[in-house]
């Protein structure tokens, strides 16, 4: 009872902590408006309290989870629920900080609802070729500042046909809102946040570990403000990981290929679980059928537009990167081959993919080499997976994050967990950009961002290691 009653405090200060600074957030987005310079905007104080916010969650929140005693897990749960669900509700409204991906979902959105292919044309296209009349022109007048706002307008969409459909819904509950999207993805989360109970709940795991991803302040303001769609891809994957503990291995992989058109990569995770099905090799390739026809059904409007040079999918493969200081090394280690070999259409960024694809390859077959031991240990091959989808990904955007996020859940891992803090700082890039100071962020902050999340990592991997004989 005493430690219920020194616990409380603790959750209701953290409650109290994060929903001010959600509302504190909306109050100051308002100074970050799409049509101000970037040079004006506050983004030395936003980041400076985007990181404190989230380093006072990363040192307390496993604390005091660890700490609340058995009987007060409904209350808490309750107060967790309730606080994350005010702190997104206070985004309503609000300005994105910062980001503009919205823009491309709503238009996406429109497109889609209006029965057109969004892979078919550019934004830039759009606004050459459209003639009065046409439902493309009507949806460009209707879409107010929408569509002159889309990111990247060189490019078709890069977003998978399931995304779209979640696009289309937004459309028609309120078109070219993004208060309307963000409902949508506020429904999303809140399956996830159910899914991520139940699993933990069947690990005979305390649901309050669910807090780790529900009051996550990154995870509220990528989703809740940003806006960004990655809750619509959670949602399956931890739906997958659910049904892979029911050994439901078959329904787990129809779903993982239902994620994969959101985001591609979840059918990497369906690799342990084909694994296991080795042991009956027609039920496997039956799956593996079907699994295929799925997605190739789900892939048909994007291979029906083409892979052309103009499409977004061709451009993100090939072009981007963002804030990943792994890539920046495996860039210098693999530039020197790719001049040596001097080929026109492998240039070093893009051998510096292939290197890191063939790398992540390499890691999901040495973890599905043997048959795992049980569905918890096929469980944590998954998230091994994802977390090595994270780590080797070009790309580090602070809302990719949320691709591992609901997994620490269940494997609160430290070094991970931090990385929710450090990603904070990604958003500095937006104060060096318009000073010309691009190549300060890229070799100084994110080393910033990432050498406190590897030296964590691998202190605790150290500790654990060195703790094995002990208990040997």
């Amino acid at each position: 009872m005493k430690l219920e009653k020194a616990v409380w405090p603790v959750w209701i200060g953290l409650a109290v902590f994060l929903c001010a600074s959600a509302f504190g957030l909306h109050i100051f987005s308002g100074q970050f408006g799409a049509d101000d310079l970037l040079i004006d905007m506050p983004v030395v104080e936003f980041v400076a309290g985007y990181f404190v916010v989230c380093l006072i969650f990363w040192c307390t929140a496993p604390a005091i989870i660890g700490k609340t005693a058995p009987f007060a897990t409904r209350n808490v749960f309750m107060l967790i629920f309730a606080l994350g669900f005010i702190a997104r509700l206070a985004f309503i409204g609000s300005t994105p900080v910062m980001e503009n991906d919205h823009n491309r979902y709503l238009w996406d959105g429109a497109v889609v609802a209006n029965g057109l292919n969004p892979y078919a044309q550019t934004p830039d296209d759009i606004f050459e070729t459209a003639k009065p009349g046409e439902i493309l022109y009507q949806l460009q007048e209707q879409s107010g500042p929408v569509f002159d706002r889309i990111n990247h307008p060189q490019f078709s969409t890069v977003y998978p046909p399931i995304a779209q459909g979640a696009f289309a819904l937004s459309y028609l509950l309120s078109p070219f809102s993004l208060d309307a999207w963000r409902i949508v993805l506020l429904l999303f989360e809140i399956g996830t946040l159910g899914l991520i109970t139940l699993i933990l709940q069947q690990l005979g795991k305390s649901p309050l570990w669910a807090a780790l991803y529900w009051l996550n302040p990154l995870v509220i303001k990528e989703a809740a403000n940003s806006a960004h769609m990655e809750p619509l891809l959670m949602l399956p994957v931890m739906a997958a990981v659910w049904l892979t503990l029911a050994n439901r291995h078959a329904r787990a992989t129809i779903v993982l290929t239902i994620a994969a058109g959101v985001k591609i990569w979840p059918m990497l995770l369906a690799l342990p679980l084909w694994r296991q099905m080795l042991a009956g090799p027609k039920r496997m390739i039956v799956n593996m059928a079907v699994c295929g026809i799925i997605l190739l059904t789900l892939l048909f409007p994007i291979l029906l537009a083409g892979l052309s040079p103009k499409s977004g999918f061709v451009a993100f493969a090939g072009q981007w990167n963002s804030s990943s200081a792994f890539y920046l090394i495996m860039l210098e280690l693999v530039s020197p081959l790719a001049n040596l070999m001097d080929l026109e259409t492998l240039d070093a960024p893009r051998l510096t993919r292939l290197v890191l694809g063939v790398m992540l390859l390499s890691i999901c077959g040495t973890l599905c080499w043997h048959r795992a031991s049980g569905n918890e240990a096929v469980m944590k091959r998954m998230f091994l997976i994802t977390v090595a989808i994270y780590l080797l990904a070009p790309s580090h955007t602070p809302w990719y994050f949320l691709w591992i996020a609901p997994f620490l859940c269940i494997y609160p891992n430290r070094g991970l967990l931090l990385a929710g803090v450090t990603l904070t700082l990604h958003y500095a890039y937006f104060y060096y950009l318009p000073r010309d100071l691009g190549e300060t962020y890229q070799f100084g902050i994110v080393w910033l961002i990432w050498l406190p999340v590897w030296l964590l990592m691998g202190f605790d991997l150290l500790k654990d290691r060195n703790r094995e004989p002990a208990h040997a």
